[in-house]
């Protein structure tokens, strides 16, 4: 099984801010605008507020227009055809790059974006002052099939009737979907095939960084603390984009990793399966993740 470390939502070229933690701990990533997507910001809903708003009060870019929702994990922010189950999209370059590291069915994308911890101030969303920028992973997806764009029509999928991948002709498009359950070494868990992860401890309450963060505390967000089984000696394969040696370096007697300030996939496949399994147990814990399947 390969794991795609997969970078979603705004960033500082589009939408310009972090997604929030919002003040109880949630996690709101945000999709990017899109002009011509299916879905406007304002048809999406987060705790009865709409998107639209949150976004225009933190000092986000066009809030006012129409996003690519994508990957689509949460269902209570649209209202949903009959049928609707969690999927990602994905075209051009990045989706050649997927196929070059031949992902497919069993791979498991880990969806992770960039978060900064938010309050309400005067009745406003806003940023805390000085709050860490930081990778949090939020979501995942195990692949059960890949469809490819000649079959992406939305009239052989009405269940995902909003999906941007079904109303664009993106240049290599493909949709993946996911498996029921998660399947690790070969065995079925009780884990969902698809998921997100809802909200993590307020950063004033906690001494240790959630598993589900990735950035080094106290550094940039684009510095790296990966779990021992993704580390490059452990790996078949080493994560794509970060395969040369001085990316990897050690720092406080652990393996650090300074991760690509641009793309989207990056590809891995450990050797420690073992390992590998119990981290994504923690991460994907049936206690604090909603399943989706």
């Amino acid at each position: 099984m390969q794991i795609i470390l997969s970078r979603k939502g705004f960033d500082s070229s589009a939408g310009g801010i972090p997604s929030p933690i919002m003040p109880d701990g949630s996690l709101l990533p945000l999709p990017i605008p899109q002009t011509d997507g299916p879905v406007k910001f304002s048809q999406l809903q987060f705790q009865d507020k709409p998107l639209s708003r949150l976004i225009k009060q933190l000092g986000g870019k066009d809030w006012r227009g129409r996003c690519h929702l994508d990957p689509d994990l949460m269902p209570d922010l649209l209202i949903r055809p009959d049928g609707w189950y969690p999927t990602l999209g994905q075209h051009g370059i990045a989706q050649r790059h997927l196929e070059t590291e031949n992902v497919g069915a069993g791979d498991l994308f880990l969806f992770f974006s960039w978060f900064r911890q938010t309050h309400w101030h005067k009745g406003k969303l806003c940023f805390v002052p000085d709050a860490p920028d930081l990778h949090l992973i939020y979501g995942w997806l195990q692949i059960a099939q890949v469809i490819k764009s000649d079959d992406l029509t939305l009239e052989r999928w009405p269940e995902l009737g909003d999906h941007p991948h079904l109303h664009k002709a993106f240049e290599h498009n493909a949709l993946y979907q996911p498996t029921n359950k998660l399947i690790l070494n070969g065995r079925e868990t009780e884990i969902s095939g698809a998921g997100f992860i809802p909200s993590i401890p307020l950063m004033d309450t906690i001494d240790i960084p959630p598993i589900q963060q990735l950035t080094w505390p106290n550094e940039k967000r684009t510095l790296w603390k990966l779990p021992e089984c993704l580390w490059p000696e452990n790996c078949h394969k080493v994560l794509s984009y970060h395969r040369k040696p001085e990316r990897w370096f050690e720092k406080e007697g652990v393996v650090a990793l300074q991760s690509a300030y641009r793309g989207q996939e990056f590809v891995l496949e450990s050797k420690q399966n073992k390992l590998l399994e119990l981290w994504l147990n923690k991460l994907l814990a049936a206690d604090k993740a909603v399943e989706l399947l």
